[in-house]
This record gives structure tokens, C-alpha cells and sequence, in this order.
């Protein structure tokens, strides 16, 4: 535990106040900042340090863990030698005062909401693609994986493990979220920038996996810290506050505090950079500087939206013009190294990833050209006309109006007005309302817009980057932002910036004013008191609404009891065995082969379709018995993969289920559905069946012969079955020629009386063998095999499906409920004699 503080200390605040506290740049202006917000810069200049220095590690591919303490202590030393030790603030620095308690409020408040968080360690979509990828770099020490399961593929097997697509920036597939670049080097690399499982790796490094699982939560009390921080100077303190507990309590932050995701840690790169830019630019703090720099630079390596941050923030340079401001080298010459190293990032390490992006830039219509360069031509326009003194007063009055005036208009179009239509999607054009009703209330949205009218009137070019940031995510995210109405983590592009932006302006629009000193006069004391009382109740009655709607969240752990799970099936395999997962097209299997390749280090391929070519398949298994000392299947049925000359032996079945919180289309989710995997080990090689009958219990060790069929279950009298859907498969192999029935046990499952009734079609070879009504309970229907078929199936070199069409019907909407399946009969057992 010791030496965990420490190292959290070493990573987290010891370079940073080193290097705040350094006597340069005018240690004065900032010792003069309130201890709390020292303290702040003592983290945030420490992180900022700690992911560039990561992150130059990784890229060279020599990050370790260790490396990263030894260059922070080293940076820390070398700073306290060029500053002699003088590392005292001295009395310009103000003590702590009672406003200090604010801060930790906040923390308290957040560390009770944002813990424990998630277990999504599981592949299948971002959150489980960011944890697995910061433990890759924390095992292998690189940002792009050296997979030595692709690498050592052979070329004419490469299809069978590694989905194929037509792009130049990427080979193919490995997993869901990992791109293959080139086969023959096994280069692997993740779908996302690399920042946040960056800190992963970090979290991995301080406590395992549970510290990379905390690092989200971590990253989400720093955004709300730095909202703080940067409302503080821009509204006020107790506006300031206000917004950062509507922040803290928010349903959408309480979720994605406990949910892997890259938003929050943009969230906190943002807001701590327009603090820092704000410091240098406008308060004229030239230490500042670099940081601004830095910390917007990071933020490319977040997420690519930031782009939208480091514009806005060009906008307040080029504004500063017409208020007497220059541009500052200390933020200018960082800038532009930052955006140098990250171009080369996206052209290079993550060119997969910035495919899209660029997609998207040549995709561009004429009228967005058009506006472009009309935007362009403004700017140029009126840099130049600021050369003359009528035209900037004009400017300086005119332009926050004019901002104030769109960002009002355009939400009032995108609330009234919008409509889908053409290109317009539906989650587009209705974005800002679903925003709103389920994210922040109607008069919530009202209260931002009138808070952000005021913060522009009032203070335009002391928070210029502030107001262009706000007004630019806001803008382009409510056009484009695919507000999808199935909620919570489904819309989550609000978070790094328009939600907390929200929640500030909410509360400067309910404490406008109050930022003065008490009045001597009566009347004045009672309207000062009556505008506090209502700010108060206002903020109050909104925070009721968000705790209410985040209450449900915080006894829930997403896939709690899946690692224990995950460790217990990765220890039935060693480094010599190889495991293949059936393909994403059969089940979600797929999703455990991620976590058991990148995070427990087996060997796994995933099959790219839930029908192999059997004779390269076949070839594969030759070749890899010569590298593998076992070979393992892992299936819950859905893959057609064997051959009579392939012998598989049973090992093991396992089934569980895990909390997954429900997931509802316009409206709040209001339980916890179980995810439930169902699955059977199976073992390559054994003694090969002899020719003669055909036996299978469904529902038990199945998972090889059974195709489109639902998962399996156990009935009430301890019969194990699947359900069939309208057209489900049984793969039949090395059977007599003297076979000539078959038997089928199946049951309807005592089916309502206003659905179609039951009836099932067998056909054996494509060869129609009956059509019967299927009754209540399980009953054996018997056909008849013709000789001429049992003799052709007999001389067969491969497999035959046993087909059943079957009529079907939807719980769901006959008897309402979640179960929305189509169910055709219950099927127990298939015999062929």
C-alpha cells in the first residue's frame, strides 16, 4: 500500500509542484493563485507530464512502468537542482481558505458516486477495446501489438482467423476494435488513440487490473475539479460550485465514471487547458503557456474532437487582436510541436483510425466549401480591417452579440424547427431535444441558454476560448453528434465539453449577480436574499431531478463477476495450447477471446465465419499440431466445423451470467438485465467415431453440431433442450448405411392459443423426411430413412444437415415482456438408427 502512494505521488503531483513552485516565468503571478488551485496545477502539470512521457515510451516501444517513475523523479530532481532548492512560494502565497473545502466536497462527493467501477474487460465494443488496450501496452510496452499468433499465421490460413477488408490503411480484423496492418509482421493496433489506456497501463501499473478499472473514475473527479477551477474564474465561485455539483450528481457522469470510456478523460484535458490557456492568454501568465499547449495537445491523443478546441481556441487568439493581445511563444512554439507529433500519430500508428475523419473531409458538399472559405475570407477580412481603430470598437462590441445571437437562434431551430428528412437522420435532427428531455431538462436547457447569453454579454474577451469552445462543440455536435435516444452510454459526445458547459451555465443563470458584496440597504439585503433563495430552490429541484435519475445507477457494477469467470477459463489453458473461439456471426464468445488473449496471454483466434472452408481448416489444424501442444474449440453452437476426419473430444461446459444494465429506446432503463454466456471446451484430436448410428442430446455438449438454433436451456423437469428458430440446422456425420429412422424428441412448450400452432418440416440432405404438428410435452416423432439416402450419406466424405423449418412466434409481442426471440419448438434429443 506504501509503495502504491508513492507511486502515485511520483506520477501524479511530485513533478508538477517541482515544477509550479520552480522560481521562473514570474513564480510571483501564479504563488499569488489560491492553494487550492495551486495544489491543482501541482496534479494536472504532473499528468500532463506523466502521458507525454508514457506515451513517447510506448511509441518507441520501451514503456515499462518502472521507466515512467525513474524519468518523473529524474525530472523532479533536475528542476529542484536548476532552481537551487528555492522551491518556497514565500508570503505571496496566500494560505488556505474556507473556500478550500469546496474542492474536497467535490471529491468526497465523487468518490462516493464514481466507485467501484465496471468489470468490462470484454471485447465487443469501446470500453472493453480501451481496457484491453492500455493492458497491452502495460504487458508489451508499445502502442502498435507485435502479435506473434498473427505473425506466425500462415498465408493461406490468414482467412480463416482474420476478417478481411477492402481498405488501404488496414489488412484486417484480429478482434472487434483491432486492426490488423500487416499480417506477416503480426503488427496489431487498437481502433482508438492511445492517451487514456495509456493511463490505463499506469492504473495497471500501480494496482493490476483494478487500479486500470479506477482509472476512469480517477479521470472523471479531475474533469469535475477542473469545471471548478475554470468557472471560478470565469463566473464565480458560487456559480462555479453549483454547476460542479450538478456535474458530480449528473446521471450521465455518475454512468461513464464507472464505464471505460475516452470522453471523461478529454473532459478533464479540456477544461484544464482553457483554465491554463485563460491564465496566459488573457491574465497574461506567461508559465501558462506551455501548459495551454500541452494539455490541448494531449487532447488530440484522446479523441480527435479536440481539433474543435484547439479552432476555437485559434478564434481567441485571433480575437485577442482587437483587444491588444498577441500571440504568446511559449504557447505558440509548444502548439506547434504538439500538432506536428500528432499528425504523424494519425498518419502513421493510427492511420485506421483517422480514415474516417478524412473520409469525412473529402465527403464535404459544395456548400460546406463554400462556407468554409467564406468563414476564411471573414477572418482574413477582419484581421485586416483591425488595423483601424473605429473597426476593432466596433468589433469588440459587435462580436459577442453577434456569437450570443447564433449559438440562441441555431438551439432554437434544433428544438422548434428541426425535422429529419434526406441525409437528416432521425437521432440528428431531434439531437438537441433528446438532450434536453434526458439529459438535462427543458428549463435546464432554457437556464444554460440564458447563462450563456449573460457569460457572453458580461465577460466575452476575459473567456474567449471558453465561449468559442462551448459555442463550437455545441454547434458542430447538436448538427452531427448521433444521439441515438437508448440510454445512458449510448450518447456520450456531450460529455468532455457541452454537459459540463451545461451544468456552469445553469448555475450562472440561477446565481447571476450574487457575486457582490452584501448591500447596506434593506430593500436591497431582501431582493439580493430573494434572487438566492430562488437560485438556490432552482438548483436544488434540478439536482433532485439528476440524483433521482442516477440513483438506480449506483448499486450496479457492469459485468460484475466476470473476471473471477475469466481467470477460471484461463487457467484450463497453458502458453503451449491454442484456443479458437467461434466466430461473432455464431455467438458473443468472441468477446471473451479478447481479454483472454491481451489480458491473460493465451493463445486464441477467433473464427472469422460460422462456416469455414473444412479443408483449410483442416490444413490449419496439420500445421498447428506441429506448434501447439493441445488445440481447443470454444463454442456455444452456431459453427459448422467438423469433418468425419476430424476428431473432437469433449472437455468441459461452463455457463454464467452477469448483471448488464438494460437498455431501453426513449426512456430511462429501469433494471438490470443478466448477459449470459453458454458455452462448451472441446478438445481436437481422439479417437475418430465409427460408422454407424447417430446420437445427440441438445442442450448438452452440442455445440459442434447445432446451427441457428437458440441457446441452450433446462426445463423445469431437468430436460436440457434448444429452441429452434424458423429454420435451424443439426450437422450429421458418420452415419450406417443401414440407418433408417430418425427420431426427433421435441414439444411446443404448450404454445398460446392465438398463435400459429406448431408444425415442423424435417428434411435430411435436403431430402423432405415429414412435416408433423408438434404437441405439448416432449414427445418422439419418428421418420422413415430411405435406403438410397442412408446409403449415399454412408459413402459421404463430409457432413449432413438435418434441417427443420419450423412456424414460430415472439413472446415479446403475444405475452409482452423483453423476450423478443423467435421460437419454433423445443428440440431434446435427435437419434438416427
Amino acid at each position: 500500500m506504501l509503495s502504491q502512494l508513492v507511486a502515485l505521488g511520483v506520477i501524479a503531483y511530485l513533478p508538477g509542484a517541482v515544477i509550479f513552485r520552480a522560481p521562473f516565468a514570474e513564480r510571483e503571478r501564479r504563488a499569488a493563485l489560491g492553494a487550492e488551485e495551486r495544489a491543482f496545477w501541482g496534479i494536472f502539470i504532473s499528468l500532463a507530464l506523466s502521458s507525454t512521457v508514457a506515451l513517447g515510451l510506448a511509441a518507441a516501444e520501451q514503456y515499462t512502468f518502472e521507466r515512467l517513475l525513474a524519468v518523473n523523479l529524474a525530472v523532479s530532481v533536475l528542476v529542484t537542482l536548476l532552481a537551487r532548492g528555492r522551491l518556497r512560494l514565500g508570503a505571496e502565497a496566500p494560505r488556505p481558505k474556507l473556500t478550500g473545502l469546496a474542492p474536497l466536497v467535490l471529491i468526497a462527493l465523487g468518490c462516493w458516486l464514481y466507485f467501484p467501477t465496471s468489470e468490462y474487460i470484454i471485447g465487443g465494443k469501446d470500453p472493453g477495446v480501451y481496457v484491453n488496450e492500455g493492458i497491452q501496452i502495460a504487458q508489451r510496452g508499445a502502442l502498435v501489438t507485435h502479435d506473434a499468433q498473427v505473425e506466425s499465421l500462415p498465408p493461406n490460413s490468414r482467412d480463416l482467423f482474420i476478417s478481411r477488408r477492402d481498405n488501404e490503411a488496414y489488412y484486417g480484423i484480429r478482434f472487434m476494435g483491432y486492426f490488423v496492418t500487416d499480417p506477416s509482421a503480426g503488427t496489431v493496433v487498437a481502433q482508438f488513440p492511445h492517451l487514456y489506456p495509456v493511463w490505463i497501463a499506469i492504473g495497471y501499473g500501480v494496482d493490476g487490473l483494478t487500479g486500470a478499472r479506477r482509472v476512469v473514475g480517477v479521470w472523471s473527479l479531475l474533469g469535475v475539479l477542473a469545471l471548478y477551477f475554470l468557472g471560478r474564474r470565469a463566473v464565480g465561485a458560487l456559480p462555479a460550485f453549483a454547476g460542479s455539483l450538478l456535474l458530480t450528481v449528473h446521471v450521465a457522469q455518475v454512468w461513464f465514471s464507472r464505464y471505460p470510456n475516452s470522453e471523461l478523460v478529454l473532459q478533464a484535458m479540456l477544461l484544464a487547458a482553457l483554465l491554463a490557456f485563460a491564465r496566459s492568454h488573457v491574465d497574461e501568465d506567461h508559465f501558462f503557456g506551455p501548459v495551454a499547449a500541452t494539455l490541448l495537445g494531449l487532447a488530440l491523443f484522446v479523441r480527435l474532437p479536440a481539433v474543435l478546441a484547439w479552432a476555437a481556441v485559434g478564434g481567441a487568439f485571433l480575437s485577442g487582436v482587437y483587444v491588444g493581445r498577441r500571440p504568446l511563444i511559449g504557447f505558440v512554439a509548444p502548439a506547434v510541436i504538439w500538432i506536428g507529433f500528432a499528425t504523424w500519430y494519425f498518419v502513421t500508428i493510427l492511420a485506421p483510425y483517422a480514415e474516417q475523419p478524412i473520409g469525412f473531409v473529402r465527403n464535404l458538399r459544395t456548400i460546406h466549401l463554400v462556407a468554409l472559405g467564406a468563414s476564411g475570407a471573414a477572418i482574413v477580412a477582419l484581421l485586416t480591417a483591425a488595423r483601424s481603430a473605429p473597426v476593432r470598437v466596433q468589433v469588440r462590441r459587435l462580436l459577442p452579440v453577434a456569437i450570443a445571437t447564433v449559438v440562441v437562434l441555431a438551439a432554437a431551430y434544433a428544438y422548434f424547427l428541426r425535422a429529419p428528412g434526406g441525409r437528416l437522420a432521425v437521432h440528428d435532427a431531434f439531437a438537441l431535444r433528446t438532450y434536453a428531455a434526458f439529459y438535462l431538462s427543458p428549463y435546464g436547457l432554457v437556464a444554460a441558454l440564458i447563462g450563456f447569453v449573460l457569460l457572453v454579454r458580461r465577460s466575452f474577451w476575459q473567456n474567449p476560448a471558453l465561449i468559442l469552445t462551448v459555442s463550437a462543440f455545441a454547434l458542430f455536435f447538436f448538427y452531427k453528434i448521433r444521439v441515438v435516444p437508448e440510454h445512458f452510454w449510448m450518447a456520450r459526445r456531450f460529455l468532455p465539453v457541452i454537459l459540463p458547459a451545461s451544468t456552469m451555465l445553469i448555475a450562472t443563470a440561477a446565481f447571476w449577480g450574487l457575486e457582490t458584496n452584501w448591500p447596506r440597504a434593506p430593500r436591497a439585503r431582501l431582493r439580493l436574499a430573494a434572487r438566492a433563495f430562488i437560485g438556490v430552490a432552482f438548483i436544488g429541484l434540478l439536482g433532485q431531478q439528476y440524483v433521482a435519475a442516477s440513483h438506480p445507477v449506483l448499486s450496479h457494477v457492469e459485468y460484475a463477476g466476470v473476471i473471477p469467470k475469466l481467470e477460471e477459463l484461463a487457467e484450463q489453458f497453458d502458453d503451449e495450447d491454442l484456443v479458437i473461439v467461434e466466430s461473432r456471426a455464431a455467438s458473443d464468445l468472441h468477446v471473451l477471446a479478447l481479454p483472454l488473449a491481451y489480458i491473460y496471454a493465451r493463445n486464441v483466434f477467433v473464427l472469422s465465419e460460422s462456416r469455414p472452408d473444412k479443408l483449410a481448416f483442416l490444413e490449419y489444424l496439420t500445421w498447428a499440431r506441429t506448434q501447439y501442444r493441445e488445440i481447443y474449440f470454444l463454442g456455444g453452437g452456431g459453427t459448422d466445423l467438423l469433418s468425419p476426419s476430424l476428431a473432437v473430444t469433449p472437455v468441459g461446459s461452463d455457463r454464467f451470467q452477469v448483471p448488464e444494465y438494460a437498455s431501453t429506446l426513449n426512456a430511462y432503463p429501469g433494471a438490470v438485465g443478466r448477459k449470459e454466456f453458454d458455452f462448451g471446451i472441446y478438445r481436437f484430436g481422439g479417437d475418430l467415431e465409427t460408422t454407424g448410428s447417430f446420437t445427440l442430446d441438445l442442450g448438452r455438449m452440442d455445440d459442434l453440431h447445432v446451427v441457428d438454433f437458440h441457446a441452450k436451456e433446462r426445463s423445469d423437469s431437468d430436460v436440457t433442450f434448444r429452441w429452434s428458430r424458423d429454420e435451424s440446422r443439426i450437422v450429421i456425420l458418420n452415419t450406417s448405411p443401414d440407418v433408417r429412422t430418425l427420431t426427433i424428441w421435441m414439444d411446443d412448450a404448450g404454445r398460446p392459443a392465438n398463435v400459429i400452432p406448431a408444425r415442423a418440416a424435417v428434411y435430411l440432405d435436403e431430402v423432405l423426411l415429414g412435416d408433423v404438428n408438434v404437441t405439448t410435452g416432449f414427445q418422439p416423432y419418428v421418420f422413415t430413412i430411405p435406403p438410397d439416402l442412408a446409403a449415399s450419406l454412408a459413402e459421404r466424405q463430409g457432413t449432413a444437415d438435418l434441417t427443420l423449418l419450423s412456424t414460430t412466434w415472439t413472446p415479446s409481442e403475444v405475452l409482452g415482456g423483453s423476450d423478443s426471440r423467435e421460437l419454433g419448438v423445443r428440440v431434446d434429443r435427435v437419434e438416427i438408427q
